[in-house]
């Protein structure tokens, strides 16, 4: 009798570890379906996203929705599912099949900020100072900007060459209605194999004029700036996927400086696009802000007035408004405002 028992055990031990339900009306056991699997892991993108939905179990059907509303307004599954126009999609899933208890429901929030490519920067107006024209070649990659002051303009050519961008500037003051076409190597910029900034060099110098070092996630951990050793050092931090603040440590005369930011929840046109940054209003630490932040800058503060900035966006969440220490920047762009 004992060994009876001992044997009832271990043909009932298994199903103790098995997610399942018995049948009101029956002794049979309902086993629970497995959760839908999303290819995709949901966040926020600056590109149509295609979603793959599967089930680990053969023959059962997929039902989702993409507003939140599975119970009331699900479809069934069969291909993959596009979103390709900025939004924020919940998208909800469950498996279901005859004989089996309905898997638990698997939701994923995807927030789009689709940006248009006829959306490029075309102008920066400095006050009354001057103005920098924006220049593109047919993919939309920049080539160039105009300085363009009441008399006279600068031009800074880029080349790109493979991981490599090199600067060029006129090598004299050029009038309106004569661009010179005589440049000087101003400066070069080298990108790592994740096509994130690695280091900046200018003059033709062999040492960097700035190098960046990144974390796991592909954030900036730290950079150096300098052109001759001990160098300044930059030190990087986070709330979440934006760069709230940047310790500055200038070696030079052993002080320290702390430039904090607050920003938005829309994704920043120029997120991780180091050359549109540059020519977004910035200069010297605040590129960063705009290069490693997800999202829009609202502000920037430090211990000096002069360094505060805020800023004022369009209706596609692109900056129209950049004031500094004083002094405001207009910048507009193609078809986009």
């Amino acid at each position: 009798m004992r060994k009876m028992n001992f044997l009832r055990v271990l043909i009932l031990l298994p199903l103790a570890f098995t997610a399942c339900t018995t049948d009101e009306n029956s002794d049979e056991v309902v086993l629970k379906l497995d959760p839908v699997n999303f290819s995709v892991d949901e966040g926020s993108y600056q590109e149509p996203l295609t979603i793959d939905l599967s089930s680990d179990e053969s023959g059962s059907t997929i039902l989702y929705s993409i507003d939140a509303s599975l119970e009331d307004n699900s479809q069934v599954y069969n291909d993959p599912l596009v979103l390709s126009e900025s939004g924020t999609y919940i998208v909800r899933a469950k498996t279901i099949k005859s004989g089996f208890e309905d898997s638990d429901i698997v939701q994923k929030t995807y927030t789009l900020n689709i940006q248009s490519s006829a959306c490029l920067l075309k102008k920066i107006q400095h006050d009354d100072r001057y103005y920098d024209s924006i220049v593109y070649n047919n993919q939309n990659k920049v080539t160039g900007t105009y300085r363009v002051y009441s008399s006279y303009v600068n031009f800074t050519r880029l080349d790109y060459d493979g991981d490599t961008v090199k600067m060029y500037t006129s090598r004299d003051n050029a009038s309106i209605d004569n661009i010179s076409n005589s440049f000087d190597e101003d400066g070069m910029f080298v990108q790592n194999s994740d096509n994130l900034l690695q280091a900046v060099l200018f003059n033709g110098q062999t040492d960097p004029y700035e190098e960046f070092n990144y974390n796991e996630n592909n954030k900036l951990n730290y950079a150096l700036r300098g052109e001759v050793s001990p160098k300044d050092s930059l030190i990087f931090n986070y709330t979440g996927e934006n760069l709230t603040e940047i310790i500055v440590f200038y070696r030079s005369n052993e002080t320290s400086e702390v430039f904090s930011a607050t920003h938005d929840d829309k994704i920043n046109p120029f997120y991780n696009n180091f050359f549109l940054s540059l020519q977004a209003g910035s200069d010297d630490v605040f590129s960063y802000f705009r290069l490693f932040s997800q999202n829009n800058v609202k502000s920037i503060s430090s211990q000096e007035d002069t360094y505060n900035q805020t800023y004022i966006y369009n209706e596609y969440d692109f900056p129209i408004t950049w004031t500094k220490g004083g002094f405001t920047y207009h910048l507009s762009y193609n078809n986009c405002n």
